[in-house]
């Protein structure tokens, strides 16, 4: 997809420049794309191990329109905001923690709000005030939270695509 955004030379020192895609470009897509706010959209649960692209494959019939259901659910960052493996998600745990063990001791504490509290915090408040979750049991629910996306109907994912390529020929 970023093969059709303009390149534009950007100085690194005195000597060398970079060809790079131009990020002015952005302010317009973003407007382009707040048109299809309102679109009609639909909820999908990614699956273990599903990429954008393989998302995108299964609701449109081709790999191509991934960039867009990044867009459409404000995902900015494959590692930090798509949801995890199971097997990349045990390995950020045993990296995040030290190890599985180490992450099954470890708790967060929680208001009924689900703010995040101190131990002696959590102690003064009621049961039905509370909750706790080990790092193991955190690290799950956040990663199963951002299994559930959105995703445009067909027709607007078309309809983007068109005018996003006018944006960038222009």
């Amino acid at each position: 997809m970023f093969n059709i955004f303009p390149r534009i030379e950007y100085k690194i020192n005195s000597y060398d420049t970079v060809k790079s895609i131009d990020i002015n470009v952005a302010a317009k897509i973003k407007d382009h794309f707040a048109k299809f706010k309102f679109a009609s959209l639909r909820q999908y649960y990614i699956g273990d191990g599903e990429s954008p692209d393989m998302v995108s494959y299964r609701s449109y019939g081709t790999p191509k329109f991934g960039y867009i259901i990044m867009m459409t659910n404000n995902i900015h960052s494959i590692y930090d905001d798509w949801p995890k493996s199971s097997s990349a998600l045990k390995k950020y745990i045993i990296e995040k923690y030290g190890s599985l063990g180490a992450a099954g001791a470890d708790l967060y504490f929680y208001t009924g709000e689900k703010y995040i509290i101190s131990q002696e915090s959590y102690l003064e408040l009621t049961d039905n005030k509370k909750f706790k979750e080990t790092a193991i049991e955190y690290e799950n629910r956040i990663n199963t939270e951002k299994s559930f996306i959105n995703i445009l109907d067909y027709k607007y994912a078309i309809q983007f695509e068109s005018g996003l390529q006018e944006i960038l020929t222009n």
